[in-house]
């Protein structure tokens, strides 16, 4: 942890041995909680650990935007507590994930100092006699409403036989009330008519860009959806969808209202090139009939037909070396480049950096249905850029595959490929496994689950066959709006792997792969992860490709490519570049440089 004035930030992470808490649903885990909101006392005026003790009294106000994970990041800023007058403390309370999404907030969290273990307990005396006398000034609302809370709260005496009871509910999250549930729900009700509104959005964060109001019709409908998406009061039209806290999923719901309103399907890779509402209302501009003095949803029918863009090819990064051999990234499994953007940030610093997305993930296009024909589709859009080899090539999960499909037809065709990236890139089909070793995962389960083994086997089944159905519905009845034809590619991607034929490749591929996460062991040394994948040293390539080195990175299957630990896997992708000898100017015509100027957007998000 870090102290400053008035603030504090400290990372915390649970004890694995305490895994099993989340797992079991557990939203608010009561140990991070307990230190992420209380780990900075010694911000309060007159703090003393040796001569004092402190209690949590109340929250002003509390927002859940998702369970806590297992490590967190928690920000906690010391906030007015005049109104409780001397012996209290208030804090602002915000903790996210370690990628910086915000999971928790709490308004004025509130704490006593105690003269003694039972102090809070005795705090009703203040209606007595005495201690009416005693008082030189009335109480604020703010004490008022807070004795109210100790007065009808649970007492000291009753404190331990209301933990055994909830303890005998077997409930995870059982809520122990001393008032009756209708009395509570009207206090509550009473309390919030008569409280003063302090708006459901966040304060604008702190950003370079200078705020800007909305100046036309678009701008201001684009500031709208990104105050409703983002929970920020304050919009600026030079504000960066990143900046702000933009993700993949709010990026998808974003075009999803883009869609509706102006009958634009756009795909969510915009965002790269018109990362602000200024540009982006630009490009929407562009597009419509009217130049958008007319922008809405009647303008269905009569879009113009524009010219052709890149279906797959996506400028993510245009480097501060525009001249250096381009790096074309594909996409995983599910086609979306959103989630490698700060792969693509780090790895700009040496050369423009270009993505692969998935056919299908914006308008009528259907998904390839084959490696072979989506790997000839992406050679076409990248030789736009880059006519001619030595190419640098990467594919993070599935889209390693397509990135080697690549490689081998433009090896086949005589191009020269220096170099092959695979980010944790498995085998497109799996070994198969034998009976006696489902009998010993079946067996590893029941010595780890013990006796909750059964519920757990049936919970699993049940949650998987929700699952299958709920992606065969998604598949033919049409997608939630939540996402981008995700069930459909990834539906097309799996019938692909199925299909593909692995050939043998001579050149040069380097697999940056996570440390093993073991979870079966089964005979001959072999292992499996949780998902019953086979885990290689190699992770199944080393049998088609001479050339093959594997470097292990930091973190997980998901989170090697954001940060932190995307930083230290870009540092190992720029020594294999460099190894490989290319990092003179693009081959190609002499006006490839400004091919390339001609992508880049006006302003790149920088992902710290």
């Amino acid at each position: 942890m870090a102290m400053g004035r008035g603030k504090a930030v400290a990372e915390l992470k649970l004890d694995p041995i305490f895994a099993d808490d989340l797992a079991k649903g557990v939203l608010l885990h009561p140990g991070l909680l307990d230190i992420a909101t209380g780990f900075a006392m010694q911000l309060a005026k007159d703090y003393d650990a040796e001569t004092s003790l402190w209690a949590p009294a109340t929250y002003g106000r509390v927002v859940l935007h998702m369970p806590l994970p297992a490590e967190v990041v928690s920000i906690v800023e010391l906030a007015d507590s005049s109104d409780f007058g001397e012996g209290y403390a208030a804090f602002d309370v915000t903790i996210t994930d370690p990628l910086g999404n915000v999971i928790f907030e709490a308004e004025k969290f509130v704490m006593r100092r105690l003269e003694s273990d039972l102090a809070l307990g005795l705090a009703s005396q203040a209606d007595s006699p005495a201690a009416a006398k005693a008082k030189p000034a009335a109480l604020s609302p703010a004490m008022l409403k807070l004795g109210t809370q100790v007065r009808n709260g649970i007492l000291p005496a009753e404190g331990f036989s209301a933990l055994q009871r909830a303890l005998g509910t077997s409930e995870p999250q059982p809520i122990i009330s001393s008032i009756d549930l209708e009395t509570l729900r009207e206090w509550i009700a009473a309390s919030a008519e008569t409280a003063t509104p302090s708006g459901d959005n966040f304060e604008r964060p702190d950003l370079e860009s200078e705020f800007v109001e909305p100046r036309n019709p678009i701008e201001e409908t684009l500031a709208g959806y990104w105050r409703e998406l983002l929970g920020i009061a304050k919009v600026g039209i030079h504000d960066s969808f990143f900046d702000m806290g933009g993700h993949s999923l709010i990026a998808v719901r974003l075009f999803r209202m883009i869609k509706k309103q102006y009958a634009l399907d756009l795909p969510i890779s915009t965002l790269f090139e018109a990362p602000t509402i200024a540009q982006c209302a630009e490009r929407i501009a562009a597009e419509l009939p009217d130049g958008g003095e007319a922008a809405g949803s009647e303008l269905a029918a009569s879009l113009p037909t524009t010219t052709a863009k890149p279906v797959h090819l996506v400028l993510m990064n245009p480097g501060r070396n525009a001249k250096a051999t381009p790096l074309f990234i594909c996409a995983g499994m599910f086609g979306n480049v959103l989630n490698l953007r700060h792969l693509a940030m780090t790895m700009g610093a040496d050369r423009p950096v270009y993505g692969l997305q998935a056919r299908g993930l914006y308008g009528d296009h259907e998904p390839h249905a084959t490696f072979e024909e989506m790997a000839a589709d992406y050679i076409a859009e990248i030789r736009t850029v880059q006519p001619s080899g030595p190419y640098l090539l990467a594919g993070y999960s599935g889209g390693g595959i397509t990135a080697f499909e690549m490689a081998r037809q433009l090896q086949d065709t005589g191009e020269e490929v220096s170099q092959v990236i695979m980010l944790d890139t498995p085998m497109p089909r799996q070994p198969g496994l034998g009976l006696r070793d489902r009998i010993s995962m079946k067996l590893q389960d029941m010595r780890r689950h013990k006796m909750r083994f059964v519920g757990a086997y049936l919970r699993d089944r049940r949650a998987y066959q929700e699952q299958q159905r709920a992606k065969f519905e998604l598949e033919h009845q049409g997608e939630s709006p939540e996402y981008f034809n995700n069930v459909r590619i990834e539906m097309a991607f799996r019938r692909a792997l199925l299909r593909y034929d692995v050939r043998a490749y001579s050149g040069k591929v380097t697999l940056f792969r996570p440390k093993p996460d073991i979870f079966y062991s089964l005979g001959g040394g072999r292992h499996l992860k949780q998902n019953r994948d086979v885990l290689l040293p190699d992770n199944g390539w080393g049998g088609h490709v001479p050339q093959l080195r594997v470097s292990e990175v930091p973190g997980d299957h998901d989170s090697m490519v954001l940060d932190p630990y995307v930083r230290v896997l870009s540092e190992h992708m720029r020594a294999v570049l460099e190894a490989s000898g290319v990092t003179a100017a693009l081959h190609g015509t002499a006006d490839m440089e400004a091919k390339v100027q001609s992508r880049a957007p006006a302003r790149v998000a920088e992902i710290a």
